[in-house]
């Protein structure tokens, strides 16, 4: 309402003019856009879409609808479609519940006002949760060159921020790591001051949502700029002063004395100001600005009552007279939001904020309208056009140039095209080999044919590059087959064995003796295979270790025991008298043809040990060849794939072989007793003859002669 006066007329004259909003025009993201969330689970911000008319004005009570166009996403109706109407801020609300499958870029929903009119896209990411006590934080610092930035100190808070729950600092990279992250929403504050580098380095603040069992990040590098602080403004309770920048024609800050109360609660301190790359700050602006100009006021956390009157240059390009809004990036709110309108000059050099409109807080500030520029020639890869925004497009494919030498191939990735690692995940490669004989490796990658080889020590060749590896090895011993392609790597452990040399193969047993007891009633004892002892070796065979069995000793019980009775030692053995030659003979003479004698008083070691020794003789050849067939069948093919075989484990199958022949030799005893006693027996009649003709040369009585 305007009123006209003039001195002697009468009046005044009252103009009154009405403003009403336009018709729905134009359609933007507000927020929300490029989130990352738990696949299957609501995001962790809802999707915001403002509508306004051709001046920009944020209109309420409009329809728009929002649709899935890719994945099996539902919004908070269980559909895939859903309408709402704007607020009182122009703002299209929905909440997102991501496609239970994960993948990068998985989930769109598109903004629409109707049929042909405006349309915007949100693109999510989703990812697969796993165990929360893997749940991890990384990321990079650099400043606006993309240099790292050192020292950084970067701490987690609760989102009440009402302590630090973990923190970590940037090494020589500008990387950084933080583990054992609780899950949820948190604050990742970053600390420039305790920076590595020269001068002062601003503070930054994020909201985190994180993933349970991922390592997550903000989704970009975090940028941080040394601050101008030669170009600051010192204040203080009676000391204000109008900031500008000689680099930045056209800016100024006014600030009135004692105004600002600085984050440690004084009104004295420097104010400044410095230019921030607009591809590179923290967060993205709201209402779908592109601004060609943002500026950092810090210190971070400093207030400014009454606010600080902001004048931009006109870099956007608005007309004479213009009125837009001021934006600040408000950390409490965690988005740019609007500090009130600002007009362009007359001669459209400067924009400046009306009367009472200024800076309340320091941080990102900037102005100007929803950007409604761009074409789908002008995307770029990894991006395409929807309506008149470029989107991030993840389903296109891209090239990078330089293309990295261990990049497996670029994908598109949150609209930017990135190299995908090489991964490594086996080495495939029979588990043993032998000298000298090649073997080939492939290995299960993503990229194999980029794999440098090695095969360490002494391989042939030592390397090679590509998808397979064929290599041998002159000596035998532990080898590691290497696969690489920086970062990656993996290391596989190939035993190597010495082939199989036929000739080491025993070729019969060696036989030896052991103690043993005579039974009850008996004058000597045989026991068969009472002790087992094989000798083995390793080689390789067919890609397996095998065992060569290089001797066998079989050890049976040798005994003999006259117990009391006397031993004669022959027909002079003077324990032979007149007096007792012909009990003697009684004692020596063999019951009958194939039994021995009945040896109740008297008895000879000697004939005994012949005796025994024939039956030595008989496991010779009835029992030692056929038990050494079998154990040396059993160990020539007992091989292995990967470790060389366990000679213990053959024990249990040798000891049965051992009871096996000892019961074949117990089941022969009465014809090898046969055998025995026809040697024997003639061992005893000779003995006889040989005491009878002592006794007759010596005139003992008739009956020893």
């Amino acid at each position: 309402m305007v009123e006209a006066s003039c001195p002697g007329f009468a009046g005044p004259a009252t103009f009154i003019a009405t403003g009403l909003p336009g018709a729905p025009a134009l359609l933007v993201v507000d927020s929300g856009d490029q989130q990352v969330g738990v696949a299957g689970q609501l995001l962790p911000r809802p999707l915001v879409a403002v509508v306004t008319d051709q001046g920009f004005n944020r209109l309420e009570g409009v329809a728009v609808t929002f649709t899935v166009v890719k994945g099996m996403g539902l919004f908070s109706n269980g559909q895939q479609a859903i309408t709402v109407t704007t607020d009182a801020n122009g703002r299209a609300i929905v909440s997102l519940t991501l496609d239970p499958a994960g993948g990068v870029a998985n989930n769109v929903a598109r903004a629409t006002l109707g049929a042909g009119a405006a349309q915007v896209a949100f693109t999510a990411t989703g990812r697969v949760a796993g165990d929360p006590a893997a749940t991890s934080v990384s990321g990079v610092v650099l400043d606006n060159a993309g240099q790292p930035v050192p020292g950084v100190t970067l701490r987690l808070l609760n989102n009440q921020q009402t302590g630090t729950l973990l923190s970590a600092q940037s090494d020589v990279s500008g990387l950084f790591h933080i583990t054992g992250v609780p899950v949820g929403t948190l604050k990742l504050v970053v600390d420039g001051s305790t920076a590595n580098r020269p001068g002062s380095w601003p503070g930054l603040e994020y909201t985190l949502t994180t993933i349970p069992g991922q390592d997550n990040t903000v989704n970009m590098p975090i940028y941080l700029l040394p601050l101008d602080l030669q170009h600051g403004l010192a204040v203080d309770e009676t000391h204000g002063g109008k900031l500008t920048l000689a680099s930045l024609p056209g800016f100024a800050l006014d600030i009135a004395p004692g105004s600002v109360i600085f984050p440690d609660g004084t009104r004295s301190g420097v104010v400044s100001v410095t230019v921030v790359h607009s591809d590179r700050v923290p967060m993205v602006p709201n209402f779908g600005q592109q601004p060609l100009l943002i500026v950092t006021i810090q210190p971070a956390g400093a207030r400014f009552d009454p606010p600080a009157r902001l004048t931009l240059p006109n870099v956007e390009g608005l007309k004479p007279g213009e009125v837009t809004e001021m934006y600040s990036f408000d950390h409490d709110l965690g988005s740019f939001v609007s500090i009130g309108p600002a007009t362009v000059s007359d001669d459209g050099s400067v924009i400046v904020a009306n009367p009472g409109v200024g800076i309340v807080k320091a941080g990102w500030h900037c102005s100007g309208f929803p950007s409604v520029f761009g074409a789908f020639d002008t995307c770029g890869q990894c991006n395409s056009c929807d309506g008149s925004t470029c989107v991030a497009d993840d389903s296109k494919t891209c090239v990078l140039v330089p293309h990295p030498p261990c990049d497996a191939g670029d994908s598109c990735f949150l609209g930017k095209c990135v190299p995908t690692p090489v991964t490594i995940d086996a080495i495939n490669v029979a588990c043993a080999a032998t000298v000298n004989v090649p073997v080939t490796c492939t290995a299960s990658s993503n990229a194999p044919g980029l794999l440098t080889w090695t095969g360490d020590p002494d391989g042939i060749p030592p390397t090679a590059m590509g998808g397979s590896y064929s290599v041998a090895f002159p000596t035998p011993g532990n080898k590691s087959i290497i696969a690489q392609c920086d970062p990656a790597s993996r290391q596989k452990l190939l035993p190597v064995s010495q082939s199989c040399d036929l000739s080491q193969v025993a070729t019969a047993p060696t036989s030896y003796r052991i103690a043993g007891t005579v039974p009850a009633g008996a004058l000597g004892e045989v026991g068969a295979a009472q002790d087992v002892r094989p000798k083995y070796t390793f080689c390789g065979r067919g890609g397996q270790i095998c065992l060569l069995l290089t001797s066998l000793g079989i050890g049976h019980t040798f005994a003999i025991d006259g117990g009391k009775d006397i031993d004669i030692t022959g027909p002079g053995d003077p324990q032979v008298t007149a007096a007792n030659c012909a009990a003697v003979i009684d004692d020596f003479t063999p019951i009958q043809p194939d039994k021995g004698p009945p040896c109740t008083q008297y008895w000879s070691s000697k004939i005994t040990t012949d005796h025994e020794m024939i039956h030595e003789q008989q496991l010779a050849v009835q029992i030692d060849p056929l038990l050494f067939n079998e154990i040396l069948a059993l160990v020539n093919q007992t091989c292995a794939s990967c470790l060389p075989p366990d000679p213990n484990s053959l024990q249990p199958q040798i000891a049965a072989l051992q009871t096996k022949y000892q019961k074949i030799w117990d089941a022969s005893r009465e014809n090898n007793e046969l055998e025995a006693h026809a040697k024997s027996n003639r061992e005893y009649l000779d003995l006889i003859a040989g005491i009878r003709a002592r006794a007759k040369a010596s005139n003992w009585p008739a009956p020893c002669q």
